[in-house]
């Protein structure tokens, strides 16, 4: 197993802003942490990212993360142009993945679980958010989202959800990860964030989800 592929947890995590709509502009700042019963995993998680950051302009979107060892990355809605990319740099190296509607579709059909929408809600950052519950084996996982900041889909996990999500839960190979936003600071987002330079080397869809792509197990 490359550890690169759990680097993804979080740009898989929140990869379709595709049809997004959004109301809130500015930067959400996540809190991530990891837990596992597995020790080797425990200790791997001590190389992933603690933080990651949220960028939204309209239907514009970029979310952010370092890795260990100076790595990075990005994944942009650019809904402008129509793309979606993913950037990934690590051991010096860069390359890009430009994703198509379809594809966006294939990795939610290979992600997605089953939600039930709750009555309950909870305060985040002065947000009311809505709750929702996915069932995934013995493991209930809880997702808070609020529709006033943002319309669109965040989660190919949950893409029952719409709305800006500000703290949930995903599991892959043992290893539960969680997100919770610890800042929601609106300001200006410059178009420049949702652009990539045509000099960053292009892999396609097929070889992406072929070597770094999640599907979960049935």
């Amino acid at each position: 197993m490359k550890i690169y592929k759990y680097w993804l947890i979080a740009p898989l995590s929140l990869l379709s802003y595709l049809t997004g709509f959004g109301q809130f502009e500015g930067k959400v700042t996540y809190e991530v942490t990891y837990a596992a019963e597995d020790p080797s995993l425990s200790s791997l998680a001590a190389h992933f990212p603690g933080e990651s950051e949220l960028y939204i302009n309209g239907r514009n979107s970029r979310f952010q993360q370092n890795v260990s060892g100076g790595g990075q990355q990005i994944f942009i809605c650019n809904d402008d142009e129509k793309k979606s990319i993913l950037v990934m740099r690590f051991l010096g190296e860069s390359f890009k993945v430009v994703f198509t509607k379809n594809n966006i579709e294939q990795l939610e059909e290979n992600l997605s679980y089953d939600i039930e929408h709750s009555s309950d809600t909870k305060e985040i950052l002065g947000v009311t958010c809505k709750k929702a519950i996915s069932v995934v084996g013995e493991d209930t996982l809880a997702i808070y989202y609020n529709t006033d900041l943002f319309e669109g889909n965040m989660l190919p996990q949950f893409k029952n959800i719409n709305g800006l999500v500000l703290e949930y839960e995903t599991i892959q190979d043992g290893l539960h990860t969680r997100f919770m936003a610890k800042e929601l600071k609106p300001q200006e987002v410059a178009m420049e964030w949702f652009s990539i330079s045509d000099l960053v080397r292009e892999i396609s869809f097929e070889v992406f989800a072929k070597n770094f792509a999640y599907k979960k197990e049935s």
